[in-house]
């Protein structure tokens, strides 16, 4: 039994020089590839690029942002660029109306000195048969204003325009040698006091052009001669 024993026990026991052998194998290829590395140098891991970021962008700096600052902290305007508005079209010009020019006028201004106060003179005017009688030719006439008024037969005739006793006489005044388009002429009579009689001025204006020299000797011959005859002159 004992010799049993110590059989079991020496077939159990590992054998040393195996494992010795295989420790030894395992050291060799440990060593070579220590060696392998050495030799090889080791290729540095590949660097990462940083992924790059969108560009920021930068506001205005304070000084700029202060400056532009609305003051009194308003709110500032947002001002849309508008488009270019195109020039209306001009309406055409109308044709402008030329004045017709203002027709040439004759005008004169008498006077004659009568011996008789100016009350005297100035019924004598207005009255028809006087009228008629101092000039030698039929006259009508009427002592209110806008009455008519004739002389030398309707060779002359107008209204009176303004009456104020005994001083002053307006009538307007045409003859039958007027133009057809031409108005009436104004005729002014003033009875002025002058020592002991009255100084009739007789001022006539508005007369067609070219008659104003025959009406101022007419007024001589037709009207002063014979009413100075009239008035006892």
């Amino acid at each position: 039994m004992a010799a049993k024993k110590k059989a079991v026990v020496k077939a159990k026991a590992p054998n040393k020089s195996v494992g010795s052998t295989k420790q030894s194998a395992s050291t060799k290829k440990r060593t070579k590839a220590a060696a392998a590395e050495k030799k090889s140098p080791k290729k540095p891991p590949a660097k990462k690029l940083p992924a790059k970021k969108p560009p920021v962008k930068k506001g205005p700096t304070k000084k700029a942002a202060a400056n532009n600052a609305p003051a009194n902290n308003a709110p500032v305007k947002k001002t849309a660029s508008k488009a270019p508005k195109k020039p209306a079209p001009k309406a055409p010009k109308k044709a402008q109306s030329k004045k017709a020019p203002a027709k040439e006028l004759d005008a004169l201004r008498v006077s004659a000195l009568f011996s008789v106060p100016a009350e005297r003179l100035y019924d004598a005017w207005l009255d028809a048969a006087e009228h008629a009688a101092f000039t030698g030719g039929g006259a009508t006439s009427s002592p209110d204003v806008g009455g008519r008024h004739s002389a030398w037969d309707g060779y002359i005739e107008g209204t009176n325009l303004e009456l104020l006793r005994p001083s002053k006489i307006v009538q307007s005044w045409r003859t039958t040698e007027f133009p057809d388009d031409a108005d009436e002429s104004r005729l002014e009579i003033l009875l002025v006091p002058e020592g002991d009689g009255t100084r009739l001025v007789l001022h006539h204006t508005a007369i067609p052009k070219g008659q104003g020299a025959q009406y101022e000797a007419g007024w001589e011959e037709h009207y002063f001669v014979p009413m100075k005859k009239y008035f006892g002159d």
